[in-house]
């Protein structure tokens, strides 16, 4: 680990835009399981349906349980990690040009990054593919809690 993190150091001596892609490992330490790995939610659950779009359409409910369930509760309580705030100081000085994150968990803009890229969208605002309203993840589990109708058809942005 001390090798990584000394090349690490010298590339943000000699670079000064320096572009930081994050995925699921990043907020690991934030108490957010991976996907893929050991424990990882894809060892729990099948992602050839929990993230199919078209099975979504077809019975959205399997997935808005699984965030009632298992997503929203680790979300909501997780907090940057020291990760997430170095990246802020790295900004602050001028280095971090912008940030790419695979992560849906908003916690680059929670420990106070500006500039970032959400590959997969976020958990903050959830729009419905009915009606075209946006919610905050707060919301839709208000929503969730009273049981939404079958009909109902929302989506991560």
């Amino acid at each position: 680990m001390d090798e990584k993190i000394s090349k690490l150091k010298k590339y943000v001596s000699k670079y000064n835009k320096i572009v930081a892609f994050t995925g699921a490992g990043f907020s690991a330490e934030s108490g957010i399981s991976t996907f893929r790995g050991a424990g990882g939610l894809w060892s729990k659950y099948d992602p050839s349906v929990y993230a199919d779009i078209n099975y979504f359409i077809k019975d959205p409910s399997y997935y808005w349980n699984f965030f009632k369930d298992e997503r929203y509760p680790v979300i909501k309580k997780a907090k940057p990690n020291d990760g997430h705030f170095a990246l802020v100081e790295l900004e602050k000085c001028g280095k971090i040009y912008r940030i790419i994150t695979q992560n849906i968990d908003g916690l680059h803009q929670m420990a106070g990054s500006s500039d970032v890229i959400e590959l997969h969208g976020n958990t903050r605002k959830i729009f419905c593919m009915i009606c075209n309203k946006t919610y905050s993840m707060d919301d839709v589990y208000k929503l969730l809690r009273k049981e939404l109708p079958q009909d109902v058809h929302v989506v991560v942005l």
